[in-house]
């Protein structure tokens, strides 16, 4: 397993309604059932209904979504490296 990306990633989900992540680098996609971003540890989606960005500030690495959320999902960092199962695997 790889070492600890640098910078820190928090998410603190209230009741579904909202949630607040630190350590976004980016937001890949959004709309009102899915929010994709790229974190440190790897894609990161939100899914649900009625989905919002309250707030957003890349350069403290912040951001605030609000409505129902249904599901968070991650990614794993080594498929966005191109080092899935096969490679792995077949190295």
């Amino acid at each position: 397993m790889q070492g600890k990306p640098d910078s820190a990633h928090t998410i603190m989900l209230t009741d579904r309604s909202s949630a607040l992540l630190t350590g976004v680098s980016s937001v890949e996609c959004f709309s009102d059932q899915i929010v994709v971003l790229q974190t440190a540890f790897g894609n990161l989606s939100l899914s649900g209904e009625n989905l919002n960005i309250s707030r957003l500030n890349l350069d403290a690495g912040e951001l605030s979504v609000s409505g129902e959320i249904r599901a968070i999902e991650y990614t794993d960092r080594n498929k966005l490296s191109g080092e899935g199962f096969f490679r792995r695997l077949f190295g």
